[in-house]
Formats: C-alpha cells, structure tokens, sequence
C-alpha cells in the first residue's frame, strides 16, 4: 500500500471514527473515491478562480454599460427610448450572466453541496458559445459531475 493510501485510511478512520484494527480493504471504495477527490482538486481550484472572474468581469462591464447609459440618457438630447430600453436589456442581460458565475465561483472555492448543480447549469449554458465557451463548458462539466461534493473535507486534509 503507498503512503498516500495509507495517509488517505488514516484520514478516513479518523473523520468516520473506524477502529484502526479492521482491515483497508473494507474501505477500498472509499479510499479510492478521495484519492480522486485529492486528485480533482487542484482542478475545482482553478474552474473556481475562471468562474469568479467571468462573474466579476460581466458584472463589472453591467456596471460600465449602465454608467454610459446613464450618461448618455442625460446629456444626449436625441436618445430615443429604444435606445435606452435596448441599452437596459443589455444591462440587466450582463448582470444576470455574472451573478450565477460569480456565485459558483464562490461555491465551488467554498465547495458547497449546491456548487454543483450551478455548476452543470453554467457549464449547459456556456456550451453554445463556440469555441472558448465551449471549451469552458467541457471543462466545467467534465470537473463538476466527476465532484463529490461529500468528499471535499478529505480533498482539502492531506
């Protein structure tokens, strides 16, 4: 047995409170799942840090888009008021966009139960938009459904 897998059942026995007698091939399946766990983590890290910043970059441009539309709602006389319902939608557009990224960002950097439902409904929504949203929600999909988010204590222990 490596060391890795040792300090994974010592991990184990004392988070579950086994006895150190019984034996480690009682808890292969387990072993196994947080050695993956371990494995994905540096993974979940990084998709985190990506998803905060996608969410804090749309919002960030919300917040520009509607401080030039505000400016341009009161000093420009001509604005014609689809215009400004166009430049609305498109507001509220960028800040529903970047409120569940940022929210999963922080979800799965917290490795929260919820992190990974979020995360299959971003990474749906980011397939369409070929080719770095796509990549993106491979990505994202491919790391939140092999996530156990049961296993996160024993992915950040070691």
């Amino acid at each position: 047995m490596t060391a890795s897998v040792r300090t994974s059942a010592q991990s184990l026995r004392v988070v579950a409170d086994v006895p150190a007698e019984l034996d480690d091939a009682t808890y292969a399946p387990q072993l196994r799942a947080i050695e993956r766990a371990k494995k994905l983590a540096p993974q979940l890290r990084s998709l985190a840090r990506v998803h905060t910043a996608l969410g804090l970059s749309a919002l960030a441009l919300a917040v520009i888009a509607s401080v030039i539309l505000g400016a341009a709602a009161i000093f420009a006389r001509g604005v014609s008021n689809e215009a400004l319902a166009i430049g609305g939608a498109t507001v509220g557009g960028l800040a529903l966009l970047g409120a569940p990224w940022l929210a999963l960002g922080f979800g799965l950097r917290r490795q929260a139960h919820w992190a990974r439902g979020l995360g299959v409904a971003c990474g749906v929504l980011l397939l369409p938009f070929a080719p770095l949203g796509t990549l993106l929600g491979v990505w994202t999909l491919f790391v939140v459904l092999s996530w156990n988010p049961r296993l996160g204590e024993f992915a950040a222990s070691e």
